[in-house]
């Protein structure tokens, strides 16, 4: 899949930390996405895709843990290592560390934590047809 429209898109954008909530998150699913080579069911399954499935490595790559990917038969799960991208405003590593960052305050601690959550309280998981509606737009 081409990815220069969605380069040129993020570079367009700017920086994180400049970002709307909403566009971060736009950011992160679509760079996810794009890296992992998954879709809205993976990044949103019914099982949940909860914040403990990612590892944020100390030489800046991230590890990924997806759970009830179609053929994933004995269901232990899919490990992806992700490396950092050389331009930060493209790079999936810290746009979704930012990400987490940004929106931990959203989720107390007895909650679940799903990875990617609704911009309005009660901020429960979002779902994958908002995650499919994000990667069409």
């Amino acid at each position: 899949m081409p990815t220069n429209n969605f380069v040129k898109l993020f570079k367009n954008w700017g920086a994180n930390e400049n970002l709307s909530l909403r566009r971060l998150r736009q950011k992160a699913v679509t760079l996810l996405a794009l890296t992992a080579m998954c879709g809205p069911s993976d990044l949103a399954p019914r099982v949940g895709f909860m914040r403990d499935q990612i590892h944020f490595n100390d030489d800046g790559s991230m590890t990924v843990l997806f759970y009830g990917i179609k053929n994933d038969t004995d269901r232990h799960g899919f490990e992806i290592r992700i490396g950092r991208s050389e331009c930060a405003l493209t790079d999936p590593v810290l746009c979704l560390k930012d990400y987490i960052r940004r929106t931990n305050q959203n989720i107390t601690e007895s909650q679940k934590q799903p990875v990617f959550i609704t911009l309005l309280p009660p901020f429960k998981a979002l779902s994958a047809q908002s995650v499919g509606t994000i990667l069409r737009v």
